[in-house]
C-alpha cells in the first residue's frame, strides 16, 4: 500500500484529536528523516577530514624488548587512520593477546593522537620445555618476552610439566610458586625447585651444595622457616651434608656423606659453645 493514500484514508477515519496526533506524527517523521539525511551526508565528511587523521602514536612500555612500532602495529594503529575509526578497547585486547603483556591501555586524544600504555609481566621463576626456557610470573602464567630472550638470575621450577594431566601440572606449578614465595620471605635463595614423579618437592639452595626434600609442599611456610634455621646452624663445608629431609612435620633429618656424621656433630657442638660463650660475655 502506498503511504499517501493510506494516510488520507486514515485521516478521514479519525476524530479531531486523532487528526491532530496524526499531523504531529507526520511532522516528527519528516524532521527525523531530514535529520538522518543530513547526518548521513555530513558524517562521512567529518570522519574522513584530514583534521582527524592519526598523526601521533605515543607508546609507553616498561620493557625495551618490544619496539614502539611493533606494539602500535599489533594494536592496529597506523598513521593516517581516522581517529573516529580507532576502537581503543579492541586495540588493547589485541595487545593483551601477547603472553608477556600483563595489561594494556589505549586511549584516543582528539583530534589526531593515540596513547598506548603496556605493562609487562614480572617473572618470579623460570622453567624449561622442549623448545627452551620460559619465564613464570606470580600468577602462574608461563610466557616468553618479546624480542631477544633474557632470563635473569631466577630459580628454575622443573618436573611439574612432566606430570600426567594439565590440571595436575597447573596445581603443582602453583604449589611450587607458593614454596618459592615462602622461601623468599625467609631469605633463602633457591637455584632449582624440582618435582619428582611421586610429586615430592626437592629444592637446591643457591649457596649450598645440598638437596632438600620437602615432600608435600602443603606446609611451605613451616618448611621454609625450618630450612632457614637449619642452614644457619649447619657448617658450610662442602660435601659434609648431602641431604636435608623436611618431609616430617617436627624435625629436620640430615643425611651426611661417609664419615660426615661426626664432623657435623663436632661443628654443631663448637658452634653451640661459641654461642654460649658469646652470651656469657655479653652478660658480663
Amino acid at each position: 500500500m502506498r503511504l499517501r493514500p493510506f494516510l488520507r484514508k486514515l485521516k478521514s477515519d479519525l476524530s479531531g484529536w486523532g487528526r491532530v496526533l496524526l499531523a504531529a506524527a507526520v511532522v516528527l517523521l519528516t524532521v527525523a528523516s531530514a535529520a538522518y539525511a543530513s547526518y548521513a551526508h555530513v558524517l562521512p565528511r567529518v570522519v574522513d577530514h584530514p583534521y582527524f587523521q592519526l598523526k601521533t602514536i605515543r607508546v609507553a612500555c616498561d620493557t625495551d624488548t618490544a619496539t614502539a612500532q611493533s606494539l602500535a602495529s599489533r594494536a592496529g594503529l597506523y598513521a593516517g587512520t581516522s581517529l573516529w575509526d580507532v576502537n581503543a578497547a579492541r586495540a588493547a585486547d589485541q595487545l593483551e593477546l601477547a603472553d608477556w603483556v600483563r595489561s594494556a591501555n589505549v586511549s584516543r586524544r582528539f583530534p589526531d593522537r593515540v596513547s598506548v600504555d603496556v605493562k609487562r609481566r614480572v617473572p618470579v621463576a623460570a622453567t624449561m620445555s622442549s623448545s627452551g626456557p620460559y619465564l613464570i610470573d606470580a600468577s602462574g602464567v608461563v610466557y616468553r618476552e618479546e624480542g631477544p630472550a633474557r632470563y635473569p638470575d631466577l630459580p628454575y621450577i622443573t618436573g611439574w610439566n612432566d606430570l600426567g594431566s594439565r590440571s595436575a601440572q597447573v596445581t603443582t606449578l602453583h604449589s611450587a610458586l607458593d614454596v618459592l614465595e615462602s622461601l623468599r620471605h625467609e631469605g633463602v635463595r633457591v637455584s632449582e625447585l624440582h618435582i619428582d614423579g611421586d610429586r615430592n618437592f626437592w629444592l637446591y639452595p643457591d649457596s649450598r651444595s645440598v638437596a632438600v626434600k620437602l615432600g608435600d609442599a602443603a606446609e611451605s611456610e613451616r618448611q621454609a622457616k625450618t630450612l632457614r634455621m637449619t642452614l644457619e646452624r649447619l657448617p658450610k663445608a662442602p660435601g659434609v651434608v648431602e641431604e636435608i629431609d623436611l618431609s616430617l612435620p617436627d624435625r629436620a633429618i640430615l643425611r651426611t656423606a661417609k664419615g660426615g656424621r661426626d664432623r657435623v656433630l663436632s661443628m654443631l657442638a663448637n658452634r653451640e659453645a661459641e654461642t654460649r660463650a658469646r652470651g656469657l660475655n655479653d652478660r658480663g
